[in-house]
């Protein structure tokens, strides 16, 4: 998924740029969509903890802003889950001191 982030973002770039894409960055554009199609990154970017197999939707992402829309919205679930696992009502974090009591209490 690094390398599709990469893509993603060097696509949003050029689609940024002002103006229609010249025949340089238009061929760089169609290759990186070619690369994110074969990847299949649009759907496993909206394959979130909570739901790893979401629906199989054609996702526009034209532009720029839909891109990175698509890209933070992956993120930010992945960013959560992470939290939740490392430090929720039953975290790692919250194992790792319990079983360090435990340890503590044999010894």
């Amino acid at each position: 998924m690094a390398d599709a982030i990469e893509w993603v973002a060097e696509s949003a770039r050029l689609l940024a740029e002002k103006g229609p894409p010249d025949r340089t960055n238009q061929a760089r554009l169609d290759e990186l969509c070619g690369l994110l199609n074969k990847e299949n990154a649009w759907l496993r970017f909206r394959a979130f903890p909570d739901d790893p197999t979401p629906e199989a939707v054609a996702v526009d992402a034209g532009t720029a802003e839909a891109m990175a829309s698509h890209v933070r919205e992956c993120m930010k679930s992945w960013f959560e889950h992470v939290q939740k696992t490392l430090y929720g009502r039953e975290g790692v974090t919250r194992l790792a001191a319990k079983l360090e009591t435990i340890s503590d209490l044999r010894s």
